[in-house]
């Protein structure tokens, strides 16, 4: 007998799945051709690799986990439903194991082969068009994919494992895979709503959803109330091994379950009764769980909901329990029969309404002493409430380990202020002007201690902040300047010309080298900056779910060298002439050997050499001013050079021409004078 792996079983399990299996790979193949196609026709797309998710350019491979996945498994171990099926297969000269590994594995077989052939199409389709920034990240989320199509598998076969109907397999698959990240997730999004120094990515249970590839794409996607821009993606390593390993456990547990399962177990909904009211419970906590999460604010805000509100929805978890037993039992008398285990429905209820005020206070206790914090470690947030770029810059300055016994003490004083404040229910809850006029941001950092490491978001006034930052005796502390993963980015004032998201990277690389200490100055100036104009900076759209929609973040020759040097180059690649050609007409204007040339000006760009912020001035034709062929450079523009774009049409053509130029000191004069009179 085959012990643990039979060919030909793996073989007949492939043979039966032909239909599905090819009916999946066939669409995956379809739209692996498709989409690029449609990104090169219709000239959009996604400009970097940093930006561009997998997903967006091989959405088929969800098809293939949530919904290839279920029913090949569904279809492979159908024969456990029928008592004369499951009878034949046992009988089979292979033991249990054997038949449940080769049948496993040729699911395993259908799904992997149709995402390694799909993503092979997609990434050859991409780089046949030049689109290879959409190569890369579909082969960086092809592991993600296969542990997600992996645990789908083994909880489903877990699932048919330990009931006999298509009803019951299909409901405790659901349950076995999704009920715990559900839990969690409603878990601690009532917590964070009633403590805001639970932090963002760090709640109780968060590695449920920050780790879970099937927790994190679920069709509900209810689970992203939990961690916002936290959630993993199907690139992301860590929730590649998390998953990968669930799954293997989910797999053995399948395994065990599938050789000890009795043939009787086949037509009925569980193996006994005991576990099917294990079941019967746990559909009706489903809809209990968001109920007591919702009693547990109204009793931390003192809101005194409506009775007959809370009677309809646990009316609703009545109505699962008793349709539950209905369609598993097809009979009243075991119905109303049942209604006793109901005492067991409501003792949770109130144990989890309890573990929920529990959590609360236990959070709350945690007010360290100075004396007994050895170092923070200061976090970079994304889940800002404002659109200050001061404001945004305090919390960003990250990942700093602070062991300077001052420094230390004003972050752990901060934090217990913080803590009191949230329990006697006066805390904001976001950056807010103090009374004094000091700006209150909140910041997140990792406190060690003697009793263990916690990460809280707490509220600091930007004065202490600054001092952390800036007096800190630690010359070693590697405090860094960490921008997060937008969805959007466009550049204010030449945003039409430029690539946001690759002048976007760009600035992230160059301001993780940046000194913290200067860009903290510097942002907290900018918010103040009086210069006419409007500066040149980048709008970042932030993911869902990190508090503010957009932020700005200023680009300056400064900090930001090689980004104000993608702009200037995306801006000369408009041009449709030389200087030379600018040098010429303007010089055959200036001296009247040319007709006076009708120029029509973009935008003036003048640098203020000491912030290297660009200022961009728009000047209507009748304010510019005489032009000659001194008032410009004719040599390459770099970052650091004033610069100005015309547009003109050649004396001699009648043509439009587009040129952009460095001014010199006299042009910059000009121009400035120019824009103090529109001023004015």
């Amino acid at each position: 007998m085959k012990r643990f792996f039979s060919g030909k079983l793996w073989f007949e399990g492939v043979r039966r799945l032909r239909l599905m299996g090819f009916l999946t790979l066939g669409l995956c193949s379809v739209e692996a051709l498709l989409v690029p196609l449609v990104y090169y026709v219709s000239g959009y797309g996604p400009y970097s690799d940093e930006t561009v998710s997998g997903l967006s350019a091989h959405p088929a491979v969800l098809f293939v986990f949530l919904v290839a996945a279920p029913v090949m498994t569904l279809i492979t171990f159908s024969f456990l439903n029928k008592r004369r099926r499951a009878d034949f297969y046992h009988a089979l000269p292979f033991t249990r194991l054997s038949t449940f590994v080769s049948l496993f594995a040729s699911v395993l077989t259908w799904l992997f082969g149709t995402v390694v052939v799909s993503s092979l199409i997609s990434a050859g389709t991409n780089a046949a068009l030049g689109q290879w920034e959409l190569v890369a990240p579909v082969f960086r989320m092809m592991p993600g994919v296969f542990a997600a199509s992996f645990l789908m598998c083994a909880g489903v076969a877990l699932g048919m494992s330990v009931t006999g109907t298509l009803f019951s397999n299909i409901s405790v698959s659901a349950l076995i895979l999704y009920l715990p990240g559900f839990f969690a997730a409603i878990f601690n999004a009532a917590l964070s709503s009633e403590v805001t120094v639970l932090a963002p990515g760090h709640y109780p249970l968060s590695f449920i959803g920050r780790l879970n590839l099937l927790v994190a794409y679920s069709p509900l996607r209810v689970f992203a109330l939990m961690e916002g821009e936290f959630a993993p993606s199907l690139e992301t390593p860590g929730a590649w091994a998390y998953t990968a390993a669930l799954a293997a456990v989910y797999a053995v547990l399948a395994a065990v379950a599938f050789c000890r399962r009795k043939s009787e177990t086949a037509e009925r909904p569980a193996p006994s009764g005991i576990i099917n009211a294990i079941y019967r419970t746990a559909v009706t906590m489903f809809i209990c769980i968001p109920i007591c999460a919702l009693i547990f604010t109204d009793l931390e805000n003192e809101i005194h909901t409506s009775a007959v509100f809370y009677v309809i929805l646990y009316t609703v978890a009545l109505t699962a329990w008793i349709l539950w037993d209905l369609i598993t039992s097809k009979s009243w008398k075991k119905v109303l029969k049942a209604l006793s285990g109901l005492f067991v429905v409501i003792g949770l209820n109130v144990l989890l309404v309890l573990s929920l005020i529990a959590a609360k206070n236990a959070i709350l206790a945690y007010e360290p002493a100075p004396a007994d914090v050895s170092s923070v470690t200061m976090i970079s947030d994304s889940s800002r409430d404002d659109t200050d770029m001061a404001a945004y810059a305090r919390g960003k300055v990250g990942h700093g380990v602070v062991t300077d016994r001052r420094s230390v003490e004003i972050l752990t004083d901060a934090l217990s202020e913080t803590v009191r404040s949230e329990r006697d229910g006066t805390a904001p809850r976001s950056d807010y002007q103090g009374g004094r006029g000091d700006t209150y941001s909140y910041v997140t950092a990792k406190f060690s201690s003697p009793f263990g490491v916690r990460v809280r978001r707490f509220r600091i006034a930007s004065g202490d902040l600054g001092r952390v930052v800036y007096e800190s005796e630690d010359d070693a502390a590697p405090f860094s300047v960490i921008l997060p993963r937008a969805n959007f980015v466009s550049v204010t004032e030449v945003h039409e010309y430029t690539d946001g998201d690759r002048i976007y990277k760009a600035a992230r690389e160059e301001l993780k080298e940046a000194d913290p200490k200067a860009w903290y100055e510097f942002t907290d100036g900018y918010a103040s900056n009086n210069t006419p104009g409007s500066n040149i900076e980048m709008r970042i759209s932030l993911p869902s779910g990190s508090g503010s929609g957009e932020i700005r973040v200023p680009l300056s020759t400064k900090f930001t060298p090689r980004a104000i040097g993608e702009i200037i180059a995306e801006i000369k690649n408009d041009d449709t002439a030389d200087a030379g050609w600018l040098s010429k007409v303007a010089g055959d204007a200036s001296s009247g050997k040319g007709e006076k040339l009708p120029w029509c000006c973009y935008n003036c760009y003048l640098c203020d050499p000491e912030t290297g912020l660009y200022s961009c001035f728009f000047i209507s034709q009748s304010e510019i001013p005489p032009l000659t062929d001194e008032d410009f450079r004719t040599d390459e523009i770099v970052p650091g050079d004033s610069f100005m774009q015309f547009e003109g049409f050649d004396p001699e053509t009648g043509e439009s021409k587009k040129i952009t130029v460095a001014l010199t000191d006299e042009g910059i004069e000009k121009f400035k004078t120019a824009t103090e009179v529109n001023e004015k």
